[in-house]
């Protein structure tokens, strides 16, 4: 009951107040910019103006109510993947020419449309300002969506931005039992089934954010295409139908362990944390039938995988007959760091369209 009182109110409030803004003034402001500032207001007064900055305000605000909408959509679509972009919010930086700050806020915005509808209706309506619409947006609370947007007509931005700063600090008192209770229901699972590599997890809120901060980051510094060399030759839409977020959820949480590996070598044993392919030159040169092509401890992989992770591997020839090894070479690399530290001096970033990744590159995007 309180709640329809509630939606009642901020539905007149938000009708009474767009009508106002809206018809607050009739000048029309010359089209032209070649007249000076001053001369083009010269017959405003001072409560013209400030209708008039209103009444602009508020289809900036309807204006930019309308862009999310539209980036909600294309998000759902995942159409920026169709333009090598990384991120919804790359994207709208790229399109449209915001600061990546702020097309990560209006990335924000559309992705929690649906669930602050009192929000983005004053927004579409010009009654709040699209700073208003992010900090509410930003609470994750949608159960005060309501009370918030008609909080947000009554304050400014700033204002706004302290309440909602007061309300997480609020919200977070209180919580030790069921922090220590999230805690101690973590756990990870994982296991090889069928050639694909399961795993299932739960951890708590605060540890899931530091994942999913380095998972997000990993992400957006992935391709938006196959890492493999024949991705060029692919159409758009099946790239599409590979990465879709999911997908690339997945692909970040493989950078992230990569990534680890690198910068944790020690020096106590070799390469102790090796991942051993063992292929058959027969298979990697014509996918020989029967040909050996298997991760240790994994099982069996096609030959285009071995090749593709060969890449930037180390190699050592083994010479075997009837199972007995014969003669062993000695370690090498196919891509040396001679010519890799060549590659990056020549190429300095990936050659791959739409990436501009500078680290930790396969030598085949350089």
């Amino acid at each position: 009951m309180f709640d329809d009182e509630i939606d009642a109110q901020v539905d007149d409030r938000m009708d009474d107040q767009a009508d106002t803004q809206i018809d607050a003034a009739e000048a029309t402001i010359p089209p032209s910019p070649d007249h000076g500032v001053a001369r083009r207001f010269a017959e405003f007064d001072d409560e013209a103006l400030t209708a008039e900055v209103a009444r602009v305000g508020a289809q900036v605000a309807a204006g930019q109510a309308r862009l999310v909408e539209l980036a909600a959509e294309a998000d759902r679509r995942v159409i920026w993947a169709n333009w090598e972009a990384r991120s919804l919010a790359e994207w709208l930086s790229w399109l449209t020419g915001m600061a990546p700050r702020n097309s990560r806020d209006h990335a924000l915005v559309a992705d929690r449309l649906d669930d602050f509808p009192a929000t983005h209706a004053a927004l579409c309506s010009g009654v709040i300002s699209f700073d208003q619409a992010r900090a509410i947006a930003s609470t994750e609370a949608p159960e005060h969506d309501h009370k918030l947007a008609e909080l947000a007509q009554q304050t400014t931005a700033g204002q706004l931005q302290r309440v909602v700063r007061a309300y997480r600090k609020v919200r977070a008192v209180g919580a030790t039992d069921d922090a220590n209770a999230a805690h101690e229901r973590r756990y990870l699972n994982y296991f090889f089934d069928d050639r694909c590599f399961e795993l299932h997890g739960r951890l708590a809120p605060e540890d899931g954010a530091v994942v999913a901060t380095a998972l997000d980051r990993a992400r957006d510094r992935l391709f938006r295409s196959s890492s493999s060399d024949q991705a060029a030759a692919v159409p758009h839409e099946c790239r599409l139908a590979w990465d879709s977020p999911e997908q690339l959820r997945a692909d970040a949480l493989v950078s992230v362990a990569e990534a680890w590996l690198a910068e944790h070598k020690t020096s106590s044993r070799a390469n102790p944390y090796e991942v051993i392919v063992h292929v058959d030159a027969d298979a990697l040169r014509c996918d020989a039938p029967g040909a050996r092509c298997e991760i240790d401890g994994a099982g069996s992989i096609a030959p285009e995988t071995a090749r593709r992770m060969t890449c930037d591997s180390a190699l050592v020839g083994l010479i075997e007959y009837d199972g007995e090894a014969l003669s062993i070479g000695r370690r090498s690399q196919r891509v040396t760091h001679a010519l890799r530290r060549a590659l990056e001096a020549r190429d300095q970033t990936c050659c791959f369209p739409g990436c501009a990744n500078e680290a930790r590159l396969d030598a085949h995007h350089i």
